[in-house]
């Protein structure tokens, strides 16, 4: 079951063998305890940027609103700032995307 804006979509995807289900890892979730076979679990971060960009990043909080654990991260390439933040509750783009530039 996922849970998102006052809703919630329960997916039967997850429960045929080789099926799937793929969702913002902001959203809430719940699942199954499984047992027969086995539970895959994948996650990614995917961040892209136009090349001419001015390279700002906007940094979008989710849940109680607590400020990043990154700091500047974009700043100063800190790997494991940036690495708090792919874990976190937190979404980013670009400035540009933003103002539609």
């Amino acid at each position: 079951v996922v849970h998102g804006n006052g809703a919630s979509m329960k997916s039967r995807a997850t429960t045929v063998p080789g099926r799937g289900l793929l969702f913002r890892k902001d959203l809430k979730h719940e699942g199954l305890l499984v047992t027969e076979g086995h539970k895959h679990i994948l996650s990614a971060n995917l961040w892209a940027i136009r090349k001419a960009s001015s390279g700002q990043i906007l940094l979008v909080t989710f849940g109680d609103g607590s400020a990043s654990p990154a700091g500047d991260a974009s700043e100063g390439g800190d790997v494991s700032a940036l690495a708090a933040i792919a874990d976190g509750p937190w979404y980013a783009l670009s400035v540009d995307s933003a103002t539609g530039m």
